[in-house]
């Protein structure tokens, strides 16, 4: 567990004595504890504290000689208002500590942590581990610091008076046997009574000796009147107030310390950077209590995982490397304790008992036969010294079927040690063949020497072996090796050449001047080479594309900063590149413009491998902790569901663009030529694509009620209406000017556009009945087109027009045309949206604001919320009007409580330079539009923790739930199965 800020700061007795600022000893306003080695500090800050008129304790002379130390600190705690614990190592590390902060917690006192210097989690007492701390180390403001503190110091002033006075009048009653002298009398005890009621919803409040004082003195008071039976009424109708006042002061208190313990829980599980826990920890918030916090800390750890769909926890060794066999349902993963193990992948359980080799096994030195029927392994002895280690290299082979394990062979040599191996194997297409490289380092790790051998995998008989070329300068490392679909060898080693061998002579038939991590398209005509920097210390990589034909090669456009790649693959269609850094970074390369598509960041540690699942869908990360992550990279079975309808390309050209019928069936967006795309979002595929017929520019787009009337529009100035069914042109409606935007009425019976001719500087707003003829009203709007929508009651037209000097947004009646208001703004706005109920319309501006006005009027009819640093693109309300969505040109996408004004998550996953269109569908889902893709999110909590459990596979153990939660019952929080 990571170090944070924790309590501490006592005084260790045997060194120092203590000394009171102010008055003699009595009742103070702060107690002051701390470690010798801070006492500059607390000094400095008691004497700040002192100037401002506050009564402090610390130490040097408040305890006289003659005291017994424990008992003069008790009554130094017990007769101040409020406990301040200074924080550093060496204070909670002072045996005093534990009895100071229990006497304090006892005494409910008001307990205050000065963060000063860190300590670790596991270090810091219970009963103040979870407060609040006040920064006062060096990167802190030293006047903020005593601000703050004052601030705490005066909150309820009069009450944590009362608190101690009452305190240290039950303690003397308390250990004088309880001596009715000692009880409160007349205004005292009318006082200490008032102070017991205020305290029912107070956290602390008051103790239960403090309860019993006060009822003892009641009870006492009325045996002193006269009439004893009015006096036992009243003592009984106390005794039950204060009862009742107990009562709901804890419930209270029960309340408080669920919804930390909750929020708590749920804000680890968004810091955790193991996945598995992260979920676990998230799910355990919303468990405990479903309030927003704890939602929207799940939906942040999802959002930060979007790929993710199963982590494993095979080992507790580093996972050193991957292998999928060809059918895709057997995953073998080796580590460096030298074990291998078979997990099914349809069912992500353990297959079979795990395999012991000699040695550690190193990075991708595993690799099924094309049948699948055998497994082969390299493993490597020898203990590490500096860069290398020497000892002998084996190759073994494992039959998956019987699991037995044969060694093939075993070479000695000085190699580089992990995560950097000096290994590489390779099965031909046909199985008949194992290809091996051994390289030999020098002291300095460079390669020495390089190997290549030809091995029958039946037998392990050697065919042929070759001294691998190396180039003249120490720098080539060792070689990585391929065979092609003809069944030629291809190798090749950063800082080297790239080989082409004849498998059957072992001679080198082609060379080529570039060299790096190898991968083959399906084809067998493509190389990809990763090409590292010599240094790691200055580590940078990129991609070559070698064609092996003619020898050409070309780099990608895009690289890689501060890491190497090492596991790398085509996706089968060759249209992509898979690769992996050596930190577990996954970044998936578009072949055709060379730019990173997306990119899944790494699972944590300092090492990773890496491996592409035959069928390009998924991806596997194994990691230093000993787990290996599943990531999704079609998109089909992640929580937020990927689809895609046509080429990036072929995208539309501006956001809204997509519109989704009122069944949640049907997903309608424009494209770049002027085409629809029909998306049925039950299977999330393309239905249909509708020609162009309003020109290569047709952003207008709308459905009727009836979900299969759609209205297009664009820059012929003509709108059609399709049949989504038959794919037919029910009508076209001749306009006369370009459209920008079309809108369909509530009930099916109106269309508005809104128009601009390239001459005008301002819009045209038109409303006209859908059966035809003259249009029932236009008006104007200045500064251009900017969005038009119908209010979901149908009463009212909104319109933006943006964006010249200023932007408009204006409203009018729907049928009349009569304007309801027109304001023009500065600070640009820059989308609008109405909310469901048709009482708000939401304005988006260009400083990532939004503006909520009354619908009618114009007016402010609630506060404005800060969703994004940029233009605000887009707004959509779920349809409960619960919730929104907003888009921004920062790329951000994200989802917000509009009761209680906050944002629900973290963003949704972002595209470098793509503004995303989100719309809400009528059954709840967040549908997010990229480029030609979107992903279809879930939005309600059940979702998210069935998914988070299954990414997780299991539950916290109990030992996990103790780290977190030591105080509350283990509960399992996901269901058996995960």
């Amino acid at each position: 567990m990571a170090a944070r800020f924790g309590p501490s700061g006592v005084i260790d007795v045997a060194k120092f004595r203590y000394y009171r600022l102010g008055r003699p000893i009595g009742v103070s306003d702060v107690f002051l504890s701390y470690s010798r080695r801070d006492s500059g500090f607390v000094s400095r800050l008691a004497a700040a504290l002192s100037e401002r008129g506050k009564e402090v304790w610390v130490d040097v002379e408040g305890v006289r000689d003659a005291e017994v130390f424990p008992e003069a600190l008790r009554g130094a705690i017990e007769s101040s208002d409020a406990f301040a614990f200074v924080i550093s190592p060496d204070a909670v590390k002072s045996a005093f500590c534990v009895e100071e902060i229990e006497h304090a917690a006892r005494l409910n006192k008001r307990i205050i942590p000065l963060a000063l210097r860190l300590v670790p989690d596991e270090e810091i007492p219970e009963e103040v581990r979870f407060r609040n701390w006040i920064p006062a180390g060096e990167d802190s403001d030293f006047a903020a610091t005593v601000e703050r503190l004052l601030k705490a110091l005066d909150t309820d002033l009069e009450w944590e008076r009362e608190h101690s006075r009452v305190t240290v009048r039950a303690l003397e009653w308390d250990r004088s046997r309880r001596d009715r002298s000692f009880l409160l009398r007349g205004a005292d005890l009318r006082s200490a009574e008032a102070w017991l009621a205020a305290g029912a919803g107070k956290d602390p409040g008051p103790t239960a000796l403090e309860t019993e004082y006060v009822v003892a003195g009641r009870r006492a008071a009325a045996l002193r009147q006269r009439g004893l039976l009015v006096a036992s009424l009243v003592v009984a109708a106390v005794s039950v107030g204060l009862l009742i006042f107990a009562l709901i002061s804890r419930g209270e208190a029960v309340s408080q310390a669920l919804t930390s313990d909750a929020e708590r829980v749920g804000a680890q599980g968004v810091n955790e950077k193991n996945v598995d826990l992260a979920m676990l920890y998230a799910v355990a918030g919303v468990k405990l209590q479903n309030r927003l916090q704890t939602r929207s800390d799940l939906l942040t750890v999802l959002q930060n995982n979007p790929d993710a769909i199963r982590l494993l926890r095979p080992s507790q060794n580093e996972i050193t490397s991957l292998a999928v066999n060809g059918g895709g349902q057997l995953l073998a993963t080796g580590d460096s304790g030298g074990i291998v193990r078979f997990e099914d992948m349809s069912h992500w359980t353990a297959s079979g008992r795990p395999l012991a080799l000699k040695g550690s096994i190193p990075q991708e030195a595993m690799m099924f036969s094309p049948d699948g029927r055998t497994l082969a392994v390299l493993s490597e002895t020898g203990s590490p010294e500096g860069p290398n280690q020497a000892g002998r290299t084996n190759l073994y082979s494992i039959d998956v079927a019987t699991r037995r394990v044969r060694l093939l062979g075993s070479w000695g040599g000085v190699f580089s040690s992990v995560p950097y191996p000096g290994a590489s194997l390779a099965y031909d297409r046909s199985g008949r063949h194992l290809a091996l490289s051994i390289s030999t380092n020098s002291a300095n790790g460079s390669v020495a020497a390089d190997t290549l051998t030809l091995i029958d995998p039946s037998t392990g008989r050697t065919i042929w072996q070759r001294q691998y070329p190396l180039l003249a300068g120490g720098l080539q490392l060792e070689a990585r090796l391929v065979f092609a679909p003809n069944g030629t060898l291809v190798t090749s080693a950063q800082q080297g050449d790239t080989l082409i061998w004849n498998p059957r002579t072992g001679r080198v038939e082609r060379r080529f001047p570039i060299g790096g991590q190898p991968a083959i398209n399906a084809a067998g005509d493509r190389l990809a080479l990763a090409i590292n920097s010599p240094s790691l210390a200055t580590a940078t990589s990129r991609i070559a594309l070698l064609d092996l034909r003619t020898g050409h090669y070309r780099f990608l456009p895009a690289g890689l900063p501060n890491a190497w790649l090492r596991g790398f693959a085509f996706t089968p269609d060759g249209e992509s590149i898979v690769s992996a850094t050596t930190h577990g970074q996954v970044d998936v390369w578009d072949v055709a413009s060379g730019t990173i598509l997306a990119t899944i960041p790494p699972p944590g540690g300092d090492r990773a491998s890496e491996v592409l699942a035959p069928s390009g869908r998924t991806v596997l990360v194994g990691s230093e902790a000993g787990t290996v992550v599943a990531y999704d990279l079609s998109g089909s079975r992640r929580l937020g569901r990927a689809f895609q309808w046509g080429p990036p390309a072929q995208s539309c050209a501006a956001a809204p663009c997509i519109a989704i019928n009122r069944q949640s069936n049907l997903m309608a967006t424009d494209q770049g030529d002027g085409s629809v795309a029909l998306i049925a979002l039950p299977n999330l595929r393309l239905a249909a694509t509708l020609p162009a017929r309003n020109g290569p520019f047709a952003p207008a787009i709308a459905f009727f009620p009836d979900g299969r009337t759609l209205l297009t529009g664009g820059s012929t100035g003509q709108l059609t209406l399709w049949d989504t069914r038959s794919h037919t042109v029910l009508r076209t409606i001749k306009i006369d000017a370009p459209v920008y935007w079309g809108a369909v009425s509530p009930g099916g019976r109106l269309l508005a556009v809104q128009t601009q001719t390239s001459t005008s500087p301002s819009a045209q707003v038109q409303v006209r009945p859908v059966t035809g003829g003259r249009p029932l009203w236009t008006h104007p709007l200045q500064d251009g087109t900017g969005g038009l929508y119908f209010s979901p009651d149908g009463r009212e037209v909104a319109a933006l027009g943006c964006c010249t000097s200023l932007s408009t947004v204006a409203s009018w009646n729907a049928r009349t045309g009569r304007e309801l208001f027109s304001r023009r703004l500065a600070n640009h706005a820059t989308a609008i949206a109405f909310s469901p109920d048709s009482r708000l319309l939401a304005v988006g501006t260009e400083d990532g604001h939004v503006l909520f006005w009354d619908a009618r009027g114009g007016v402010e009819a609630a506060p404005a919320l800060r969703v994004s640093t940029g233009n605000v693109a887009q707004i959509a309300f779920s349809p409960d009007g619960s919730t929104m969505a907003a888009a921004s040109h920062d790329g951000s996408t994200t989802l917000w409580d509009l009761r209680s004004g906050t944002q629900i998550g973290g963003s949704f996953p972002e595209r470098p330079n793509v503004i995303t269109s989100p719309v809400f569908a009528p059954n709840g889902k967040l549908v997010i539009d990229y480029l030609a893709d979107a992903a279809e999110w879930p939005m309600d909590v059940a979702s998210w923790e069935r998914f988070a459990c299954q990414v997780a596979g299991r539950n916290l153990t109990q030992a996990e739930w103790r780290d977190v939660l030591p105080n509350r019952s283990y509960m399992q929080v996901c269901p058996a199965n995960g």
